[in-house]
């Protein structure tokens, strides 16, 4: 994946799915982690952000999704563990298979085997009410998930709290 990391933070390139169902977004929610996200995950060198969006999918609920439009590409400054991060995300919207169990259910769990340990997936479909309530990452991205708008744009997202680490710092 492409990480980098040095004593200022760490640095990824991450792509994700914009998945709809109607009025519902589909998020997703790991066993260690209090948040939900679009599905997706970090990029590969020498992978586009299309094909990794594409193995995600397939690793995370196996599914051979149609990967559409770039919609945003959001440059996110966040802290996470401890740690300063600077993350740049390209989000595409994404169609899954008819056929795929998740179109039939409200929910869907999913596992596979990641180095050795089995890594757990939580899917799950939210109205656009559900989501005001929501802890959802990054952060800037509720409010453009609750919007219709389908122009391209690119977003540069600071959380406060990261400037406040690195003045302590």
């Amino acid at each position: 994946m492409l990480v980098i990391k040095n004593q200022k933070g760490i640095f990824q390139l991450r792509t994700a799915g914009i998945v709809k169902k109607g009025e519902k977004i589909l998020l997703l929610n790991e066993p260690h982690v209090s948040y939900w996200f679009l599905p997706g995950g970090r990029v590969e060198m020498h992978e586009s952000t299309k094909e990794t969006l594409e193995r995600e999918l397939l690793e995370e609920m196996n599914a051979k999704a149609e990967i559409g439009n770039l919609i945003w590409i959001i440059e996110n400054f966040f802290p996470f563990n401890g740690a300063p991060f600077h993350e740049i995300g390209f989000y595409y919207e994404v169609k899954i298979p008819s056929d795929h169990p998740i179109n039939s259910r409200d929910e869907f769990h999913f596992q596979r085997e990641e180095d050795g340990k089995i890594k757990k997936f939580h899917f799950k479909w939210f109205s656009q009410n559900e989501l005001l309530s929501m802890d959802i990452r990054p952060k800037c991205l509720k409010n453009k998930l609750l919007s219709d708008s389908k122009d391209f744009e690119l977003i540069v997202y600071k959380e406060d709290s990261l400037e406040n680490n690195l003045k302590d710092q």
